[in-house]
Parts: structure tokens; sequence; C-alpha cells
């Protein structure tokens, strides 16, 4: 009789332990699927922050050209482990998201163009670097 309790006992334990274990197991999967969810949340929530900020900061941005912008400078705060509405603030300080933007003319007679004003002749080096000519800096995402 003793026997058939210790054999109860003995399996009821290997139940209960082999059901934690599942179920500690299905909740590791389950906190690993909802830690995916947060993190495209935050990222859904970072894109619409930025777009929110550069209609804010240019009400007569073209659709297109909205989502251009935002592509860009996305792609590049993670390239370059910048902040994406620090990007969007420099692009919106130096040509106020206007890709085609010239700048003043400088005493040389150049001037700084595209979305990041950057002068062609000062960084010619830089650009030749990267196989960048002057018309590629009104290209959103260059």
């Amino acid at each position: 009789m003793k026997h058939n309790y210790t054999l109860a006992l003995g399996l009821m334990c290997l139940v209960f332990f082999g059901f934690t274990s599942y179920t500690s197991f299905n909740h590791k999967n389950e906190i690993a699927k909802l830690e995916k969810k947060v993190d495209s949340i935050q990222l859904e929530t970072k894109e619409v922050q930025l777009t929110r900020m550069i209609v804010e900061l240019q009400p007569a941005i073209e659709h297109n050209t909205l989502i251009e912008y935002k592509e860009a400078i996305t792609e590049a705060s993670k390239k370059w482990k910048i902040s994406p509405i620090l990007l969007a603030a420099i692009v919106f300080r130096e040509s106020s998201f206007k890709q085609y933007s010239k700048g003043t003319k400088l005493p040389s007679g150049n001037r700084c163009i595209g979305p990041m004003q950057i002068h062609p002749v000062i960084h010619k080096d830089k650009l030749e670097e990267r196989g960048l000519k002057k018309d590629h800096l009104y290209d959103i995402a260059v």
C-alpha cells in the first residue's frame, strides 16, 4: 500500500513539474512575443512622432516627399546611431524640408544646396570619396 502512495506521489510530482516547466516554457515564448510587439510599437511610435514633426514644421510638404524624408531620416538615424528627431531638426533648420533648397550666395559665388545645405566646392573631396556629384546633394536619401 505504501508503495502505491509513493508511486502515486511520484507520478503527481512528475505531472506537476512537467506542467510547470511546460507553462514556464510557454510563458517565456509569450514574453518573447510581447517584447517583440512592444519593440515594434515603440518603433511605430518613433515613426509617428517623426512624421508629425515633419508635418508640423512644414505643413505644405507633399505626401510622397514626406514619406521619402521619413524613410531617409529613419535609415540614416539607424546607420549613424543618431536620433531621427535630431536629424529632422537639422534638415528643417538647413532647408525647411525643401529638397531643392539653395542657400544664399557666398562671397565665392557658390551656394550650399539640398536638404542638408552642403557646399559642393568645400566638400568636393568628401563627395568624390563617396562617388557623389553636385546633383546628388538634392537627393533626400543622400
